[in-house]
């Protein structure tokens, strides 16, 4: 039997890796964070894209949309999280976690201390950019006015969170990052560290995008979205592929 195990190539391997993967239907879900004064609405053309391969989740943060959150509003990410736990609990399989400026920052503490965070198979985080204001219509700076109070909190949130960078090297999975426009030096510094500190980070500038880019943008951005979760799926499939064929090498060599 020792013999019979070593004929087990590399060749053979992927075969069945191919194999495998394409008998195998793994689910996996995308949870969607919109930014500051906005809401799940935001990512109405992603969930749109989406939603013939994976299982799409995009809540409103306490205080926006449809959700008016507790009569005391969070002041940390923690809490945030804590409160959207009734929609984060829809979820089921793998988790892609997709988030915009504060957004983002939920999704990093999704990511990095919670529950959920083992359950996490790609990140993929937007920071703004400083060009051009986007015009937005009557009705949306309204809806932005309604909601002004929260932000303060959103900034408080942001501000209190601790041991950032030694959370951020703690993230093992694939990771997007995009940053739009002349970004201010701030946010430049802050993608920059994050893109620096988790491992094999992938970063995607767009010069001409401002702070609304996945609306701005949503053609280019929704496109880099699909593609990384597409990567990250794959590359889960193989590892697991390639995980059950070891395992079967390795009986054959004890028998």
């Amino acid at each position: 039997m020792v013999s019979q195990a070593r004929k087990l190539n590399w060749d053979g391997l992927m075969k069945y890796s191919a194999q495998h993967t394409f008998e195998s239907s793994i689910t996996s879900s995308v949870i969607a964070l919109h930014c500051s004064l906005s809401s799940g609405h935001q990512w109405a053309r992603l969930a749109e894209q989406l939603a013939s391969k994976h299982q799409v989740i995009t809540p409103d943060i306490s205080g926006y949309g449809n959700n008016p959150g507790p009569s005391v509003l969070p002041t940390t990410l923690a809490e945030e999280v804590d409160l959207l736990n009734d929609r984060l609990g829809e979820a089921t399989g793998p988790i892609h976690l997709v988030g915009h400026s504060y957004g983002g920052a939920i999704a990093f503490k999704i990511a990095t201390d919670s529950p959920l965070a083992s359950r996490v198979r790609s990140l993929l985080a937007f920071w703004k950019g400083s060009g051009p204001e986007e015009k937005l219509s009557s009705n949306a700076l309204v809806r932005m006015i309604e909601h002004a109070e929260k932000l303060a909190f959103d900034f408080t949130a942001i501000l209190a969170e601790q041991n950032v960078t030694a959370a951020a090297a703690t993230i093992r999975v694939p990771t997007l990052l995009i940053s739009g426009g002349l970004s201010p030096y701030l946010t430049q510094r802050v993608t920059g560290r994050l893109a620096s500190t988790i491992g094999g980070a992938e970063t995607r500038y767009l010069p001409a995008a401002g702070h609304m880019l996945p609306i701005s943008h949503a053609g280019v951005v929704n496109a880099d979205i699909a593609r990384h979760i597409a990567r990250a799926d794959e590359f889960a499939s193989l590892s697991l592929a390639l995980g059950e064929a070891s395992t079967e090498a390795d009986v054959a060599v004890k028998i």
